[in-house]
């Protein structure tokens, strides 16, 4: 429980101290609902991580722990995720309420299919078999439709390459990390590894989940508003090479307009009529 704890603490602090700084961000007169978004997930995970360190909405069993307040946890921040990714292909609202319907289906499919594990195994393993399959469209549309291509044409309308790259890398990134939650899951369902152990993987998952989630769309973002900045000062610049160049040609042409002759005797400068 002491180590339970002191993870709970570390995780809240993160969230927490990632809350302020995207708090500090939206008060220099930026605002969008990306950075909204972005806010609101990590002040939610410092809610809940601070409750679970308070030991808030844990329920022992025989066999394992419900840790409810997690599932509320990813219940809040996860459609919050799923909504920046396919608010950023400017999906249908259609198909970003399907989504978002899948994600919650499969968190309470997944917390029946833990519940139940006391009562009936074989009624658990149909809600597990249920949650895998609402995860589908979700694995589908990351993996799938939010590929490069997409990211280029439809986000950046082919203006910015590598920030393709850095939106494209971050959709993957969130895949490879939330296919660990269910091996975390079946890995403490079949007893390979204890409650604890499974406790402190799912805070490091979290983190990479979320924070770091977190941290690489508020980055990208923000060299996204700074482009067109970093454009126009490279425009004023060249400009300014560019009559740098044209003053150092009327200088040229003013130094051959003067002509020195010099003789034994007298030295004489003519100076062009201009100067």
């Amino acid at each position: 429980m002491l180590l339970q704890n002191i993870f709970s603490l570390i995780n809240s602090g993160f969230f927490f101290l990632h809350f302020l700084s995207l708090l500090k961000y939206r008060c220099f007169n930026i605002s969008h609902i990306v950075i909204s978004q972005l806010t609101a997930i990590s002040f939610i995970s410092f809610i809940c991580y601070l409750l679970l360190y308070q030991n808030q909405l844990i329920f022992e069993c025989k066999s394992h722990t419900i840790y409810l307040i997690r599932y509320l946890e990813w219940f809040l921040t996860t459609p919050l995720q799923l909504l920046i990714l396919s608010s950023l292909l400017y999906i249908e609202d259609f198909w970003k309420r399907m989504l978002v319907f899948c994600d919650l289906s499969m968190i309470i499919t997944g917390l029946l299919g833990d519940i139940f594990q006391e009562i009936n195994k074989w009624i658990s393993i149909v809600f597990m078999s249920s949650s895998i399959i609402f995860y589908s469209p979700i694995f589908i549309f990351i993996f799938y439709d939010f590929n490069f291509k997409s990211v280029f044409q439809i986000i950046l309308k082919g203006k910015n390459e590598p920030e393709a790259y850095f939106y494209y890398f971050i959709g993957k990134y969130l895949l490879l990390v939330w296919i660990l939650y269910p091996i975390f899951y079946f890995l403490t369902y079949f007893k390979i590894i204890s409650t604890t152990q499974s406790f402190i993987f799912y805070c490091l998952s979290d983190l990479l989940a979320k924070l770091v989630f977190s941290r690489w769309i508020f980055h990208v973002f923000c060299y996204s508003l700074d482009f067109p900045k970093k454009k126009i000062i490279e425009q004023s610049c060249s400009h300014h090479d560019e009559n740098d160049d044209n003053n150092d040609i009327i200088i040229s042409n003013l130094v051959e307009d003067i002509v020195v002759d010099i003789n034994p005797m007298t030295t004489s400068l003519n100076i062009p009529s201009c100067l």
